[in-house]
């Protein structure tokens, strides 16, 4: 599912959807499949998809197949040396993406995007967008547990995504990228 480029963009317009509109990130959260598949994403009909909720205290971490593992070998090592500096009260969930189901992670809801600082247009770059290929600068989350703000360099290539914070206060990182498989 997540392997063409039509699939990780809608995706991402859906991740940015969700962020504007509480009715549709519900929708996506209760019917997932249903949900992308209206948007254009090419499902097959025997494979599952799951949608995972992040918070200011629960991160998740979406590895890919076993199978695609070694293609994204320096991601997965980036994000586990930043889940080391991760406050003590985050719980970080990991899970597999497999042959027949993937995960979807709705992240926390950006403050800019809540208080209505963002465009849709950025929202689109934030979030992968159209695009193979953006760089994006913008500012995302003021968490509850953390009050902070990040500034994401996020560029998106093909297959991979790479995701590099740098973190304005006392915590060094609270952004934790998903991996793409």
């Amino acid at each position: 599912m997540k392997k063409s480029d039509k699939n990780r963009a809608i995706l991402a317009e859906s991740i940015a959807r969700s962020w504007r509109e509480s009715d549709f990130r519900q929708q996506l959260a209760s019917d997932p499949k249903g949900t992308l598949k209206s948007a254009g994403v090419d499902i097959p009909d025997d494979h599952e998809v799951a949608v995972l909720e992040n918070s200011p205290n629960l991160l998740h971490a979406v590895l890919p197949e076993i199978s695609q593992m070694d293609e994204h070998d320096d991601a997965f090592n980036s994000a586990v040396a930043q889940l080391r500096n991760l406050p003590e009260n985050v719980e970080v969930r990991i899970v597999r993406d497999t042959a027949n189901k993937s995960h979807v992670v709705l992240p926390v809801v950006p403050q800019a995007v809540a208080s209505g600082e963002m465009s849709d247009s950025d929202l689109e770059q934030i979030a992968g967008g159209k695009n193979a290929t953006a760089n994006v600068e913008a500012y995302v989350a003021e968490t509850s547990a953390v009050q902070t703000e990040e500034v994401v360099n996020t560029t998106t290539e093909a297959q991979d995504v790479e995701t590099t914070s740098t973190a304005v206060a006392e915590v060094e990182i609270v952004l934790v990228p998903c991996f793409v498989s």
